[in-house]
């Protein structure tokens, strides 16, 4: 433990965290995500790509400077413990992952400070962690392998290579799921998840051995590597390469929670907090569209990926916290859930499509009028009651959609 405390405080860890701060401080830098952990935490896995390769140089860096006599001052306790040759990787691996906890940390408080919802994707941080652990390793081989310098770039290459030969199928061992939207009725498939984590752990045990047994100058160097990288290469690509039944993401198993009346708005029980604002903005319109001919559904209920068949008549709803302000939905996203009492099965279709889509864009602009107060809601006019007749008059989707 001494000697990582000690490569951690001289190696070049420290430059990969502060590199890998900045880079997390540019992802999260629009905070779109500052009411849902989930959506913030995730949206710093994509940083994986760039962060992995740098975590192999510095790792290779390191464990060549540690081999070098004139650094052996470092690294004594090797006359007593094999294991010290990994003391530099490990703390270069440590660094990042002290990085990344900062950044979450980071978002949970930006999170917490607006009111947002907490974590409940939990598989985030082993599918973060893992890669970054298996970059140290290969980083670790790489500098245990090849003298001087030439260690760093070799190891940025290998991780490179490893994730564009996986690229056919997906995402390799140095990458991890990430989004650009809210995670809100969305949950990560436990049986994926768990690939990935085992496919980067074994990338990171095959290196990790691979040098213990080139570090004790075990005859067959060349049969261990080529082993190794086999090894290596299959935990790559099978998670990527598996015939899965199911995208990355799926529908959300939560229970489900309701809030409000007239409409109520039903949600996973997890998002309460995203769901208040939204009733609160759909009973305003309400209020204002008293005595209208539009249709006011009694529910509405999140709805994603196109399955249609819970909800049970309610209206669905593509909820967007990124539209919420000052405890109100955006009045555009409002108009565009009323507008849309029901999902039409003519949209699917190019050729019944058009009405629906030219109905929608009439009836939108004088609803948001009305809705902030420009214009009133009597009467409505007769293009614009025309109009939303068409969209009433649309076949409801009420099963799960392909």
């Amino acid at each position: 433990m001494t000697a990582v405390v000690v490569w951690a405080r001289r190696g070049a860890g420290r430059f990969v965290a502060l590199g890998l701060l900045g880079v997390l401080a540019s992802v999260l830098a629009r905070p779109v995500w500052r009411l849902e952990v989930d959506w913030g935490v995730r949206l710093t896995a994509g940083a994986l790509v760039m962060v992995c390769p740098c975590v192999a140089a510095a790792a290779a860096f390191d464990t060549g400077r540690r081999l070098r006599p004139t650094l052996e001052v470092l690294g004594r306790g090797g006359v007593r413990s094999r294991a010290i040759v990994v003391a530099p990787a490990v703390a270069v691996v440590l660094s990042a992952w002290a990085a990344f906890a900062v950044a979450w940390l980071a978002v949970a408080v930006v999170v917490l400070v607006h009111g947002g919802t907490g974590l409940t994707d939990g598989w985030v941080v082993p599918e973060v962690l893992a890669p970054l652990a298996a970059a140290g390793a290969v980083g670790c081989l790489a500098g245990m392998m090849t003298a001087g310098r030439t260690g760093a770039p070799l190891a940025a290459l290998a991780v490179l290579a490893v994730t564009t030969l996986a690229v056919p199928w997906g995402r390799g061992s140095f990458e991890a799921v990430t989004t650009y939207g809210t995670l809100t009725g969305l949950q990560r498939p436990t049986d994926r998840a768990l690939a990935n984590v085992v496919g980067a752990l074994g990338v990171a045990l095959c290196a990790v051995l691979a040098a213990a047994l080139l570090h004790r100058r075990v005859r067959g160097h060349g049969a261990i590597l080529v082993a190794a990288a086999v090894l290596g290469l299959v935990a790559t690509v099978a998670p990527a390469a598996w015939p899965w039944h199911h995208d990355v993401f799926v529908t959300s198993a939560e229970p489900v929670a309701c809030v409000g009346r007239a409409p109520s708005v039903c949600g996973p029980a997890s998002r309460r907090e995203l769901l208040v604002p939204v009733q609160a903005s759909l009973a305003d319109a309400y209020r204002r569209l008293d005595g209208t001919p539009f249709t006011r559904p009694t529910s509405f209920r999140v709805t994603r990926l196109d399955h249609y068949s819970q909800l049970h008549g309610a209206a669905p709803l593509d909820l967007d916290p990124e539209l919420v302000h000052d405890g109100r939905y955006d009045l555009g996203a409002t108009a565009r859930l009323l507008l849309r009492p029901h999902q039409c099965r003519e949209l699917y279709s190019a050729s019944g499509s058009l009405p629906v889509l030219t109905a929608q864009e009439q009836v939108e602009p004088w609803l948001v009028g009305v809705l902030r107060g420009q214009r009133p809601g009597h009467p409505v006019p007769p293009d614009v009651r025309r109009a939303f007749a068409v969209v009433e008059r649309c076949t409801p989707v009420t099963t799960d959609l392909p």
